[in-house]
């Protein structure tokens, strides 16, 4: 990483005002019906993609990459719900997505199932045994559909295979329905912070994003030479303002040759700090240093 200038203008900590910060700490909660919902949400997500993807799935098919839209897609079942009603219970979203993303999974080999079984292609067997015929014909790529072509990888790596979808499909629905909640929340107002972003500024990350997580503002004035950017998101209770919280995200780069260095930072800061960093885009837009203009 590398440190600010010898030359460069950072402000005096002396002179500035700096403020005492926490470490972010994402709001935990929620009404107790809220995760019922969300489970009722993901369920039936599950059920409608699960028929959705196995269509799709007949037709063509992006070994690994459509799995993991199909989770996802599913977690925006769990998460939508849960962002609505407010529930804040992230690990328990995401055990809630990841189960329903492995369940929707199996209701695509299942659509399949009943295909073969109304096609009437041999004697009645169950969905198990169906599997169990698959599996042993093996999985083929090349050709979208329960059967595809070419070569198959045989009984065992079609299994592998298929939990490995599975597992893809489940972390999707996983990561999105824990996403969806994972913004800053106002508990005071029982309302979720809007976002704010600040820059991206041309400032030296490697000062400006620890000064900034410290508690100093004016640590963003900080000019720098190169491929070099911090941006700033402020999340802020709209009914609070500056009465409230202030929850402050740093992210800084550097582009060094083939190497990108990073830079991340998330504290709370006290709601007061709000007008500092109002006159702090301020500064930063009339210094040239990027950002919108108003």
């Amino acid at each position: 990483m590398s440190d600010v200038p010898d030359d460069a203008p950072a402000p005096d900590p002396q002179s500035q005002r700096q403020f005492p910060v926490l470490p972010y700490a994402a709001s935990r909660g929620g009404p107790a019906y809220a995760l019922g919902v969300s489970a009722f949400g993901g369920l039936m997500t599950a059920l409608v993609f699960g028929v959705a993807v196995a269509f799709v799935r007949s037709m063509f098919w992006i070994v690994m990459v459509f799995p993991l839209l199909h989770g996802v897609l599913v977690g925006a079942g769990v998460g939508i719900p849960a962002r609505l009603t407010k529930c804040r219970y992230q690990k328990g979203l995401a055990l809630v997505g990841a189960v329903c993303g492995v369940l929707s999974y199996v209701v695509v080999h299942y659509v399949f199932y009943l295909s073969f079984v109304g096609a009437g292609n041999g004697p009645p067997i169950g969905f198990w045994e169906y599997m169990d015929v698959k599996a042993t014909e093996g999985v083929r790529f090349g050709q979208a559909g329960a059967g595809g072509a070419g070569n198959g990888i045989g009984y065992t790596g079609s299994i592998i295979y298929w939990v490995f979808e599975a597992i893809i499909t489940a972390a999707g629905a996983a990561a999105l329905a824990s996403v969806c909640v994972g913004s800053p929340f106002c508990e005071g107002c029982n309302r979720w912070k809007r976002k704010r972003q600040l820059g991206p500024y041309r400032v030296e990350p490697g000062y400006s994003v620890p000064a900034v997580a410290a508690g100093l503002p004016t640590g963003l004035l900080v000019p720098a030479d190169g491929k070099k950017s911090v941006v700033v998101a402020l999340y802020v209770c709209p009914a609070c303002g500056d009465q409230g919280t202030l929850d402050v995200k740093l992210t800084g780069t550097h582009q060094d040759g083939r190497k990108m260095l990073t830079w991340n930072g998330f504290v709370t800061y006290p709601g007061e700090a709000l007008q500092t960093f109002d006159e702090v885009e301020r500064a930063c837009r009339e210094l040239g240093l990027g950002g919108k203009k108003k």
